[in-house]
C-alpha cells in the first residue's frame, strides 16, 4: 500500500515482489558529532568541490575507497578506524598491503583507535581519539562518517507476514527469495555486503528466478 502526495493510499497487487529499499548511513557513537556536523558517504558524492582536508571515521570498503579518492584530489585525508586493520573482514595481508599504499599516497591512518569526542574549532571540525595509549586530536574542514549503513526495512511490516529478518536485514536464499515464497529482495536491504555492484547482480538473480 502506497501513500501519494495527496495523502490518498493506493494498493498494488502482483504475483511476485522484489524489495529493493536500500540502506541509510549510520554515524558512529561519538559525543559531539551531531553538533560538530559531518558528511555521510551520500553527501560526499554530492559535494560541489572537495574540502581542503577531511577526517574519515571508519575503515570499511566505502571509507577506504573515498579516502583514496579524496587524497588523489589533493585533499589532506586522515582515516580513523576502530579495529586493528582497515577492511577488518578482509585478509590481513591484503589489508596491510593496502594500508602501505594509502600511506604512501598521503593518507594518515590510525588503527586501532577509539573515538572520544567531536568538536568545532572555528569553521573547522575536530575529532579527539585514543591511539597508542595517548589522547590525540585531528582538525579538518570536514568529517566523513563512513562506519556503516542500516537496511531500510523498518515500517514495512515484513516480519508480520512471516519474512525472516536478522537485525533489520531480509534473509534470502541464493535465488534471492525470502522466507515468503512470492517475496524476493536485493541490494543493501538484504546484504551480505552493501556494494552497488552486488546489488545489481542480486536484482538480476531475483528477476531471473521469478
Amino acid at each position: 500500500e502506497l501513500s501519494g502526495a495527496t495523502g490518498k493510499s493506493k494498493c498494488l497487487t502482483a504475483k511476485h515482489c522484489i524489495i529493493c529499499t536500500g540502506s541509510t548511513p549510520v554515524p558512529p557513537p561519538c559525543p559531539g558529532l551531531e553538533a560538530a556536523g559531518f558528511l555521510t558517504s551520500d553527501d560526499a558524492l554530492s559535494l560541489k568541490a572537495p574540502p581542503q582536508s577531511l577526517t574519515i571515521l571508519g575503515g570499511g570498503a566505502v571509507a577506504v575507497e573515498l579516502a583514496q579518492f579524496f587524497c588523489r584530489m589533493d585533499v589532506k585525508v586522515t582515516l580513523i578506524q576502530r579495529s586493528e586493520q582497515i577492511l577488518r573482514e578482509s585478509d590481513p595481508d591484503a589489508a596491510a598491503a593496502l594500508s602501505t599504499v594509502l600511506r604512501r599516497e598521503g593518507v594518515e591512518i590510525f588503527a586501532p583507535a577509539r573515538l572520544a569526542r567531536a568538536f568545532r574549532k572555528g569553521r573547522s571540525k575536530g575529532i579527539e581519539f585514543e591511539y597508542g595509549n595517548r589522547l590525540r586530536r585531528t582538525v579538518a574542514a570536514e568529517i566523513l562518517a563512513a562506519t556503516g549503513r542500516t537496511p531500510n526495512t523498518a515500517g514495512l511490516g515484513l516480519e508480520e507476514i512471516g519474512v525472516r529478518m536478522v537485525q533489520g536485514r531480509i534473509v534470502t536464499s541464493a535465488e534471492m527469495q525470502s522466507s515468503v515464497a512470492h517475496i524476493y529482495a536485493a541490494g543493501d536491504c538484504t546484504g551480505p555486503h552493501q556494494i552497488v555492484h552486488l546489488a545489481v547482480e542480486q536484482g538480476d538473480v531475483a528477476a531471473q528466478n521469478i
